[in-house]
C-alpha cells in the first residue's frame, strides 16, 4: 500500500486473509502494544473496503510457513547473540 508521502507498507498475504473486523483488531492491539496512535475504527473500515483483503479458504502448508518462519528468526536470534 503506498501512502500519500510516498512510503510503502506492505501487508503480508497471510494477514490479508483475515476477515476485517479480526484484522482491525490485531493492528489496534498491535498499536497498544506499541504506544502507537492508531487509526480511528473507521478509517481502517474504509481503507478495507477500497483495498479489501482476499479471503482464501484453502491455507494447506500455512502451519509450516509459520512454523519454517519461526525457527528461521530463532536461528537469526541465536547467530545475534554469538
Amino acid at each position: 500500500m503506498k501512502l500519500d508521502d510516498g512510503s510503502m507498507i506492505t501487508i503480508p498475504e497471510v494477514v490479508r486473509t483475515v476477515l476485517h473486523s479480526t484484522l482491525v483488531k490485531i493492528y489496534m492491539a498491535y498499536c497498544e502494544e506499541t504506544d502507537f496512535i492508531p487509526l480511528s475504527r473507521s478509517t481502517l473500515y474504509h481503507i478495507l473496503s477500497v483495498c479489501p483483503a482476499s479471503k482464501r479458504t484453502n491455507l494447506k502448508g500455512l502451519d509450516n510457513a509459520a512454523a519454517d518462519g519461526g525457527n528461521s528468526y530463532d536461528i537469526l536470534l541465536s547467530t545475534i547473540s554469538d
